[in-house]
């Protein structure tokens, strides 16, 4: 994310875009887990502080992943909040 843009919640639209994403294609294909490779431990305990739910693989805590159920349930929170649904689903988003 450019610097000029961070602590606007552009982060959390983008990843909340990418869930979203992974949870309708999951309607059409098999689909385990969205998997994400933090850049650093910094960027990683920033992601598993979201509340999202994302877990750190055993063999490296820069890798984390979340399982399609807690996805789903994630889509489901935030299917709650229509204009954060409305965002990440209207915007042209270049995530």
């Amino acid at each position: 994310m450019d610097n000029s843009a961070k602590s606007k919640g552009l982060g959390r639209l983008c990843l909340t875009r990418a869930i979203l994403q992974v949870a309708h294609a999951a309607e059409e294909i098999g689909i385990y887990a969205l998997v994400l490779d933090a850049i650093d431990e910094r960027a990683g305990q920033r992601y598993m502080n979201l509340d999202f739910g994302f877990r750190a693989f055993l063999d490296d805590p820069n890798h984390l992943y979340l399982p399609i159920e807690t996805v789903r349930s994630a889509c489901r929170s935030v299917g709650s909040t229509s204009r954060a649904l409305y965002l990440a689903e209207t915007e042209d988003c270049t995530c």
